[in-house]
């Protein structure tokens, strides 16, 4: 799905987004997982992100917060049931983390517009 990046761009939303998704200990990586993944990757798009106020870490905090809201709204604590990513076989153990259908999207996009482009 993401053959046609560049290596630089390949790293940022392959290798940073799946490394956030496991970090987290989400089973499945999501278009905030590339968000992330290319605001930790130096870049042009990383530098306008973080004067945007977006970088890394504010994406990072803003994705806990909102899944703290959406855990409160049925009524479980966040902090009860996150897991040490060290500690969670699952996350260990698993040999990759598939993408969502979002985030394949993004790919799909993107290669049509560069075809449409040529």
């Amino acid at each position: 799905m993401f053959e046609r990046l560049t290596r630089p761009a390949r790293a940022a939303v392959v290798t940073n987004a799946v490394a956030i998704a496991d970090e987290r200990g989400d089973a499945r990586v999501g278009t905030e997982h590339l968000l992330v993944g290319v605001a930790a990757t130096p870049s042009p798009a990383a530098d306008l992100l973080d004067r945007m106020g977006a970088g890394s870490n504010q994406i990072q905090t803003a994705i806990t917060d909102l899944d703290r809201t959406a855990l409160a709204a049925v009524g479980i604590d966040h902090d009860s049931i996150r897991l040490d990513p060290a500690s969670n076989e699952w996350v260990r153990q698993k040999r990759h983390t598939p993408f969502n259908r979002a985030a394949k999207g993004v790919g799909r996009a993107r290669n049509r517009h560069c075809l449409a482009s040529t």
